[in-house]
C-alpha cells in the first residue's frame, strides 16, 4: 500500500510570489500560464526489516492558467486551473522483488483564493495581507488554506515578507502548518530577484481500515510527523511595460515517515527540485 506524502508546499505552487505580495486595484486583472516540473526521489523502509527494501521515484509536470483581479477596498481574488501528468514508480528488494509505475495525466481542481489587505502604514513600508484558498476534490488533494502575510519595505528597491499558513485537507492526507521568509530585491528596472525559504511541518495522521486480502490487518495505522525544507530562487524579468517572465528553482529536502504497522511501509529521506516558468499580461 502506498501513500503519497506531500512534498512541495502549497506556496510554492501558487502564483508568482510577487503577485502573491500584491494587491490590485478595482479592476486591474492579469492573466498568466506556468509549466512546472519536479523530480524526487527516496527509500521505501519496513517496520518489520531493518533499513530500507526498496525506492520510490515521483515525477510531476503540470501546466496551469489562471488570472487575478483586483475588486476594489483591499480585496483581490485569483483563480487557476492546472493540467497534471504524474508519474511515480517503485522498486522493492525485499521479501520479494518487484516494481511498480502508476501514471496520471488529467485537468486538475480549480484552485480559488482571496486576498485581502489588513493594513497598511501611512508611507506604504508595511503591509499586513490575509489569502486564504479552497481547492475542492473528492479524494485527499483538496485543501483549505489560511496564510498571513507582513510585508517590510527598507527602500523602493528592497523588501521582505514572512508567511505562516495553516493547511486543512481533506480525506485521509494530513494537516499542514508552514512559515516563509522572502527577500524581494530589484536589481534593475526589468529584473527582480526573490530568495526564499520555507519549511513545512506535515502533522501525524492516520487510518483505519478492515483486514485486507494477502496484507494482513492494517487497522489503526498512523505515521509519523514530516518535515519539509525548501530553498529556491524565483527571478521576475519584465522585458516591456506589463509583461512579465517568471522562472523559479526550487530544492526541496523531506524528513523520513515512519509507519506504525509491520504490514505497512514507510518513507525514508526523500530530496528533490522542482522548476517552473510563468508568463504573465498585466491590464
Amino acid at each position: 500500500m502506498a501513500v503519497i506524502a506531500a512534498t512541495i508546499s502549497v506556496a510554492a505552487q501558487a502564483d508568482d510570489i510577487i503577485s502573491r505580495f500584491t494587491i490590485r486595484d478595482a479592476g486591474q486583472f492579469a492573466v498568466d500560464t506556468a509549466m512546472g516540473g519536479t523530480v524526487a526521489r527516496n527509500s521505501v523502509i519496513s517496520t518489520s526489516t531493518p533499513g530500507g527494501i526498496g525506492e520510490e521515484r515521483d515525477h510531476l509536470t503540470s501546466v496551469a492558467v489562471g488570472g487575478n483581479i483586483g475588486l476594489g477596498s483591499g480585496f483581490e481574488a485569483r483563480l487557476s486551473v492546472p493540467y497534471l501528468r504524474n508519474r511515480y514508480d517503485v522498486d522493492v528488494n525485499t521479501p520479494v522483488p518487484g516494481n511498480f509505475s502508476n501514471k496520471i495525466e488529467q485537468w486538475g481542481d480549480a484552485l480559488v483564493s482571496l486576498k485581502y489587505r489588513v493594513f497598511r502604514s501611512g508611507n506604504g513600508s508595511d503591509e499586513m495581507l490575509i489569502n486564504g484558498s479552497v481547492l475542492h476534490h473528492s479524494g485527499t488533494s483538496g485543501f483549505i488554506a489560511i496564510e498571513l502575510d507582513y510585508l517590510h519595505s527598507f527602500n523602493d528597491d528592497l523588501s521582505f515578507a514572512v508567511a505562516p499558513r495553516y493547511t486543512k485537507r481533506q480525506g485521509l492526507a494530513p494537516n499542514e502548518v508552514g512559515l516563509g521568509a522572502y527577500m524581494m530585491s530589484k536589481l534593475t528596472p526589468q529584473i527582480r530577484v526573490v530568495p526564499f525559504l520555507y519549511l513545512t511541518r506535515i502533522r501525524s495522521y492516520g487510518f483505519a481500515f478492515a483486514d485486507v486480502p494477502n496484507i494482513g490487518d492494517i487497522s489503526n495505522v498512523n505515521f509519523s510527523p514530516s518535515s519539509v525544507l525548501e530553498i529556491g530562487l524565483e527571478m521576475r524579468y519584465s522585458p516591456v511595460n506589463s509583461w512579465n517572465l517568471t522562472p523559479r528553482l526550487v530544492a526541496f529536502h523531506q524528513t523520513p515517515i515512519d509507519s506504525s504497522s509491520s504490514n505497512v511501509s514507510g518513507w525514508g529521506t526523500k530530496n528533490g527540485l522542482s522548476a517552473s516558468l510563468t508568463l504573465q499580461k498585466e491590464f
